[in-house]
């Protein structure tokens, strides 16, 4: 009878030791979006919060490293270390593995402790669809060994359909729109001319009408004497003294 209460005393230890070994635990996981990724084309976003359980003394081992990873790609941390309520300010890292050192997390163990994180980036390029975990938090110890691990993972898909390539071979013609401009009228108004200049322009043209004139009644004089010269030609052709 000593011996098995013996047993379920070590038992019920072993379950507390277990249970403060938990170290770390992960609440209010959101991803977006919901659905699976496109390679190379979704945006990704993450939040989520790490809680630091007690263990022992303190919040957390100096000597451990609180690692936070993804596959995505260039993704960029954002994390706010809460103190009993009281955030911190706040931290930026870029890089797939962000490391934070435990003497940056070891408190007494009355304090509550917990980092709120938040993760962007794009899915990574693939060559198939496949599994990829878009956010991992784990406790390394001071050796390299994994002590605790959350693990959230997503499907990125191959796209199906690539967009359509022209044939080298195809014209594309492409409309032109011909714009007829009006050409406007340019009116050259007369230079000035001085009033002398303009009295010698009259008289010339006075008497450039003159020698018209004169040369018009010197038309008609000819042909009057010539219908004269014609009328004797035919006087004489009559009277038979001219042939």
């Amino acid at each position: 009878m000593a011996k098995i209460e013996v047993f379920i005393i070590v038992i019920a230890l072993l379950g507390l030791v277990s249970t403060a070994c938990a170290g770390i635990t992960v609440g209010n996981i959101a991803i977006s979006p919901s659905s699976d990724l496109i390679s190379g084309q979704t945006p990704v976003n993450v939040h989520f919060t790490v809680n630091l359980n007690p263990n022992g003394e303190y919040t957390f081992s100096e000597d451990n490293t609180l690692q936070l990873s993804t596959e995505v790609s260039n993704p960029t941390w954002r994390y706010i270390l809460v103190q009993n309520g009281v955030e911190k300010p706040s931290s930026i890292a870029a890089g797939r593995n962000l490391n934070i050192k435990g003497d940056m997390l070891s408190f007494s163990s009355n304090n509550r402790i917990s980092i709120k994180v938040s993760m962007e980036g794009l899915a990574p390029v693939v060559e198939d669809s496949t599994e990829i975990f878009v956010m991992a938090v784990r406790e390394i110890n001071n050796q390299g060994r994994l002590e605790t691990e959350i693990v959230k993972k997503k499907m990125v898909k191959f796209p199906t359909s690539q967009p359509t390539q022209r044939s080298t071979h195809e014209i594309t013609i492409i409309p032109t729109t011909i714009i007829t401009t009006q050409q406007t009228p340019i009116i050259t108004s007369n230079p000035t001319i001085d009033p002398q200049q303009q009295e010698i322009i009259d008289q010339l043209k006075r008497q450039n009408q003159l020698l018209e004139e004169q040369n018009r009644k010197l038309e008609e004089q000819s042909n009057l004497l010539q219908n004269l010269i014609d009328i004797w030609n035919n006087f004489l052709r009559v009277l038979g003294v001219q042939k």
